[in-house]
């Protein structure tokens, strides 16, 4: 927990002296946060080291109200579409809310983190990573996508 509260501070302290990634918007139009972080990026593509943590710090508002928030994760690269799966205990954005948590009212300001470790058997290629956050009537909160570069370890 010590650990958490560490990264999240000193992320916060590094999104008050930077302006975020430039990411994409989702496929389907889906709202789009007001910032994103990713640790060790700040352009597209990301790049990241296999078996490496990737850990996303968003900030975003929200269109309506929401009893619980889960995050997703899907990649595409080469058009082959992939689910991320994401280690149990990171699903539950309620979770990983700092200064706000579940249920959510429309128009709320929500900071949020995610963090997982990407497989040391990814190939060595570049894909979009999408991110989405889904109310328990799976309606899409926010959503946004960013470019991924695997190197080698």
């Amino acid at each position: 927990m010590l650990r958490f509260i560490i990264l999240l501070v000193a992320f916060l302290l590094f999104a008050i002296q930077t302006e975020g990634l430039q990411t994409r918007p989702c496929s389907k139009g889906q709202p789009q946060p007001t910032r994103v972080l990713v640790n060790n990026c700040c352009e597209m593509p990301c790049k990241v080291i296999r078996g490496q943590n990737i850990s996303i710090l968003m900030m975003f508002n929200t269109t309506f109200s929401s009893q619980t928030l889960r995050y997703e994760k899907v990649a595409t690269s080469l058009g082959v579409i992939g689910p991320g799966e994401l280690p149990p205990e990171q699903v539950n954005a309620c979770d990983w809310l700092s200064g706000s948590s579940c249920p959510v009212s429309a128009g709320q300001s929500i900071i949020s983190t995610l963090s997982w470790t990407t497989r040391r058997i990814l190939p060595l290629l570049t894909f979009a990573q999408e991110v989405s956050v889904l109310d328990e009537q799976d309606r899409t909160v926010t959503c946004f996508e960013f470019d991924v570069e695997v190197l080698a370890d």
